[in-house]
């Protein structure tokens, strides 16, 4: 691409909605079109810019072009792009990844649910991606291979979800347990501590009790009795 057609293509963008303008990077980074592609990671994303993936890791614009020709030359099938999210920060964008090995039929094909995240931030007046992370599921990744979907979902999910499910109900049976025993100490503290105030009380009536009495012996013993002739 020339300077002028890059200038060109550049003036087109500045004029277009944000929403269009996110739109038409997403559809050019995701081409097979070699052009377009490198044209987006140099007008839009920064020199350090990352790419990250469940498998892979690089850092810079020209490590990102060279492992999207790798791809490219490995798998013959660009990916449909399904939906597309922008915040104005971050674009979280939707697409079934169409793996397709260059070296197998092309009735071969495996269709994987994908989603890629743009991180977008200002520069220089512009937005550019600093950050791309590239994802996918186990759940897409079965659901993709024939056979592999019913044993997943049919066999698979089932079993975990029982097996959770118990793993869930013993969790609970503990803490039912723990609670009614931490219930039952309570009451029986509460009923040492009213026992206790009983036996207090008792004992101090019982002393007061005493006292009195020996008030009244000490009266009794300091008396003279007479007794009648």
């Amino acid at each position: 691409m020339s300077d002028s057609d890059s200038d060109t293509t550049s003036l087109h963008d500045s004029h277009a909605s944000p929403a269009v303008l996110i739109k038409n990077i997403v559809k050019d980074l995701f081409s097979y079109d070699t052009v377009k592609r490198r044209r987006i990671l140099e007008f839009y994303f920064v020199k350090d810019a990352i790419l990250t993936t469940p498998l892979i890791a690089a850092h810079g614009v020209d490590a990102i072009s060279n492992i999207g020709s790798i791809w490219q030359n490995i798998n013959r099938s660009e990916p449909t792009i399904t939906n597309i999210v922008f915040d104005g920060r971050t674009a979280v964008v939707h697409y079934i990844q169409n793996i397709s090995p260059a070296v197998l039929p092309s009735r071969y094909t495996l269709r994987v649910p994908a989603i890629t995240t743009l991180h977008f931030k200002e520069q220089d007046g512009l937005i550019k991606i600093y950050r791309q992370d590239d994802s996918w599921t186990m759940e897409g990744l079965m659901q993709s291979i024939p056979g592999a979907n019913f044993w997943y979902n049919r066999i698979l999910r089932v079993a975990m979800g029982k097996m959770a499910s118990m793993i869930g109900d013993t969790f609970q049976d503990t803490t039912s347990w723990q609670q009614h025993m931490y219930s039952t100490a309570w009451e029986e503290q509460e009923e040492i501590v009213v026992d206790d105030s009983k036996h207090a009380y008792w004992q101090k009536y019982d002393e007061t009790d005493k006292k009195e009495q020996s008030n009244g012996n000490e009266l009794v013993e300091g008396m003279i009795v007479l007794e009648d002739a």
